[in-house]
């Protein structure tokens, strides 16, 4: 059964529009800042207005907030231009009906679609998890997947002894580790995650937060949607 609450991201707009904001609070705050500390302050703005981005998004908003006049007109350029390009291909596919281009040059990031509306998946959350997961008014936001780490794996009770297909994926809110995934979804998500690093890219998806009446956040996500010739549609 479909279910549109799963669906509720920010409008475009009004994600560019606190981008900027950030943008320019972090900015103004960077002058005599060290670049990692005028990072760590842009990533604070963002969070302050709802955002919480993946990495690699953040490292491409740096040269906006830590470079000259001339370096900022040129980033603003080549972000357009990469967008630019991304969203025409993404026209020409769906005009044509054929498989969605990868974003994967355009922020060093791969966007995943899933089955979030119809088919999702508990993630099994760390004690910390709700603290970012209250962060912001939308429900549905970005996360990023990684291969679990020995604590992680004991830290959430998805040890691998056994299993010979290697490690949890762990789930990531921007730059806080929230939680892990289940074995099944784990096994979906794996051969993306270690194709993305082989290729140098992070796997990026959509996830939706409820809150219960206690108080208690729960985190879906969707298993992927298979693309042809992907690890996915192997497991399909």
């Amino acid at each position: 059964m479909f279910d549109p609450s799963l669906l509720r991201p920010l409008p475009p707009a009004v994600t560019s529009r606190r981008i900027d904001a950030a943008v320019k609070a972090a900015r103004m705050g960077a002058q005599g800042r060290t670049r990692a500390e005028a990072r760590e302050l842009l990533v604070t703005e963002l969070r302050a207005r709802g955002l919480m981005p993946p990495p690699p998004a953040v490292d491409l908003l740096m040269p906006l907030v830590s470079g000259g006049p001339a370096q900022r007109a040129a980033q603003r350029l080549t972000v357009q231009a990469r967008l630019g390009a991304f969203a025409l291909r993404l026209a020409g596919a769906a005009a044509r009906h054929r498989p969605l281009p990868d974003s994967r040059g355009v922020t060093d990031m791969r966007l995943v679609h899933s089955r979030l509306p119809v088919q999702p998946v508990d993630v099994l959350l760390g004690h910390d998890a709700g603290q970012h997961l209250a962060v912001g008014d939308a429900d549905t936001f970005e996360v990023w997947l990684d291969l679990a780490t020995r604590d992680a794996e004991r830290r959430h009770g998805q040890a691998t002894d056994g299993d010979t297909d290697g490690p949890p994926v762990t789930v990531f809110r921007g730059g806080y580790q929230i939680g892990v995934l289940d074995s099944q979804a784990s096994a979906a998500y794996r051969p993306l995650v270690r194709e993305g690093r082989s290729t140098g890219h992070i796997v990026v998806t959509h996830a939706a937060r409820k809150q219960a009446g206690n108080g208690e956040w729960r985190l879906l996500i969707g298993l992927p949607l298979a693309r042809p010739g992907s690890p996915a549609e192997a497991l399909a």
